[in-house]
C-alpha cells in the first residue's frame, strides 16, 4: 500500500511539473497592445473564487492537458466558435453569461456582410469601428434569439445607439430595442452618474421579457443589470462587450458581474501586429471547464506565395489568465 501511494505522488507531482508552464519576458508590451486594441485586460485579484487550484489542471470535465483546444485562427472561425458557444449556453441553460470581442471588431451583418480580419492593427480602432461592432455583435445575438422575439429586449447605452441600429437593422426583426438613456438631454439618466435602476427593472418586467441583451455596459449600468439578476430570477440576460474579465483595472462592481455570470465568449488579442497573441476561451456543449487559452499567431508564405496564419498554443488554464500571463506569454 505504501508503494502504491508513493509512486501515485511522484506521478501528481510529475504531472503537475509538466503543467507548469514559464514564461520568459523579452519586452515590455506597450499598454495599447497589451490590452488587445483597447478590449479585455487582465484582472485584478480580489475575489478568492477566481484564483486557479492546484488540482484545476486534472478535473475531470475539463480538456485535458493534451487534448487540442480549435483556437479561432481566421474571423469566420470566431463566428463559428462563437454561435458554437451560445448553443452551448441554450443546452446547458446558462441563464446569465457575457461575450466579449476585441475592442472595434466588427462581425458584419447576418445576411453576410463584410467583417473585420481577425488580427492586431497598427491603429486604434476609430470610435465609428467601435460603434459598429457593438451594433454588429448586438444584432448576431438578436438574431441567435430569433424564436424569442416577442419577448427579447436589446439595451444600449443611448438612443443614438438605439437610433443607429433601428436605421440599419432590417424591418420586422422583431425584439424592443431601448437604451439606459430616454432622452439626449442633459438630464437624462444616462447623463447622471447613476441609473433610474427601478424604472429599467419595471420596464423589463412590464415587458414580459423573457431574454433581455445588454450591450456594451458601463459601471453604472451593471449596476442595474446586477439589481435586475438578483430581481428577477427568469429572464436570461446576456452581456455583450461588458469587458468583466481578464481586466488590468477593475472595480467591485465588475469584479461582482463576473461572479454573477459565466463567460460563455471570450476573444481577444495582444502582444504586436503580424505577431499577436490570441486570449480565448468558449463554453462547449458537451459541458465541463472550458479551458482560457493564450496562443500565438504568426505569418507564414508559402512557396506559391500564399499567406498562412500559423497558431502555437502557449498557456491553458482552467482559470482567467492573469495579467502576467498574457503579458509575457504575448511578449515572447
Amino acid at each position: 500500500g505504501t508503494r502504491i501511494c508513493r509512486a501515485s505522488l511522484a506521478l501528481f507531482g510529475a504531472a503537475a511539473a509538466a503543467a507548469a508552464v514559464v514564461v520568459r519576458p523579452c519586452w515590455r508590451v506597450p499598454p495599447a497592445f497589451a490590452a488587445g486594441r483597447g478590449g479585455s485586460r487582465p484582472l485584478v485579484a480580489g475575489r478568492l473564487a477566481r484564483y486557479a487550484a492546484p488540482w484545476d489542471g486534472f478535473d475531470l470535465g475539463s480538456v485535458l492537458p493534451g487534448e487540442k483546444v480549435d483556437v479561432p485562427v481566421y474571423t469566420k472561425d470566431a463566428m463559428k466558435y462563437f454561435l458554437d458557444s451560445l448553443r452551448a449556453s441554450v443546452k446547458q441553460k446558462v441563464t446569465r453569461f457575457d461575450v466579449d470581442f476585441p475592442t472595434g471588431f466588427r462581425l458584419g451583418s447576418v445576411e453576410g456582410g463584410s467583417a473585420d480580419i481577425l488580427r492586431l492593427e497598427f491603429q486604434e480602432p476609430t470610435k465609428e469601428q467601435v460603434a459598429q461592432a457593438e451594433q454588429d455583435v448586438a444584432l448576431w445575438l438578436a438574431h441567435h434569439f430569433k424564436t424569442k422575439q416577442d419577448s427579447l429586449m436589446i439595451v444600449f447605452r443611448t438612443p443614438v445607439q438605439v437610433k443607429l441600429a433601428t436605421k440599419q437593422w432590417e424591418q420586422g426583426r422583431g425584439g424592443t430595442i431601448t437604451s439606459f438613456s430616454k432622452g439626449s438631454s442633459k438630464k437624462s439618466a444616462f447623463a447622471s452618474d447613476e441609473i433610474d435602476i427601478p424604472a429599467f427593472v419595471k420596464s423589463v418586467q412590464d415587458g414580459g421579457c423573457s431574454v433581455v441583451v445588454i450591450v456594451a455596459p458601463r459601471k453604472k449600468h451593471l449596476r442595474a443589470v446586477l439589481e435586475l439578476a438578483r430581481r428577477n430570477k427568469e429572464v436570461t440576460i446576456v452581456l455583450a462587450n461588458a469587458r468583466l474579465r481578464c481586466q488590468a483595472k477593475s472595480d467591485e462592481t465588475r469584479e461582482e458581474a463576473a461572479a454573477v455570470f459565466d463567460s460563455a465568449f471570450h476573444l481577444d488579442l495582444a502582444g504586436r501586429p503580424l505577431n499577436e497573441a490570441i486570449v480565448y476561451h468558449a463554453m462547449r456543449e458537451e459541458g465541463g471547464k472550458a479551458p482560457w487559452v493564450l496562443a500565438r499567431k504568426t505569418y507564414e508564405v508559402k512557396e506559391d506565395g500564399r499567406e498562412v496564419a500559423v497558431v502555437k498554443e502557449l498557456l491553458r488554464k482552467t482559470s482567467e489568465l492573469s495579467p502576467s500571463e498574457i503579458a509575457s506569454a504575448a511578449a515572447g
